[in-house]
């Protein structure tokens, strides 16, 4: 009888989270505070949601900005054009100006039928700031990185949530 070797989920990790940094070019800042926070957000997880979690690394990109960075401004961007024969009468107003964010939108074609979905993660970071706060200060000496590491926490279990709730599936089901 060979040699039964256990499941290595540290093994697991390091192979998705170089996955990403390679898809999506993340630095070793991001890719090193994912190998960080990954065990703590997945453990005692079942495969199946340690793979949905996978799954929506692989489709989500993380964009790091500069504290002074404009999140909404940058989302906004980002997303802009993406359904031509829409025009979103919601006009934001707010001051907010969050230090993370997910955001997803559904890409209709020409008929109005859904035919994909886009997301990205969006993470402000500390480095180079001179005033920081005790608390900031410490988070950073805490987790080795200026990534506001709670907020991307934050928002990587939305992302993970919107991949759970697939709407995708459940429009194709109706």
């Amino acid at each position: 009888m060979g040699k039964i070797e256990l499941f290595d989920i540290k093994k697991d990790y390091d192979l998705i989270i170089q996955r990403v940094k390679e898809q999506y070019g993340y630095d070793d800042n991001l890719s090193n505070t994912l190998r960080k926070i990954l065990p703590a957000m997945l453990t005692g997880r079942s495969y199946e949601e340690r793979n949905l979690f996978y799954k929506m690394l692989t489709k989500t990109p993380i964009i790091v900005l500069p504290k002074d960075g404009d999140i909404r401004e940058t989302s906004k961007k980002m997303f802009e054009g993406l359904n031509k024969n829409i025009i979103n009468e919601n006009k934001e107003t707010s001051s907010w100006k969050p230090e993370g964010l997910f955001s997803s939108e559904l890409i209709f074609d020409d008929q109005l039928n859904v035919v994909g979905k886009k997301q990205a993660l969006f993470i402000k970071t500390l480095d180079g700031i001179k005033s920081l706060t005790e608390s900031q200060r410490k988070r950073m000496e805490l987790f080795g990185t200026g990534l506001e590491v709670s907020h991307l926490i934050h928002e990587l279990g939305h992302a993970w949530v919107s991949e759970k709730i697939n709407i995708l599936e459940m429009i194709e089901e109706t």
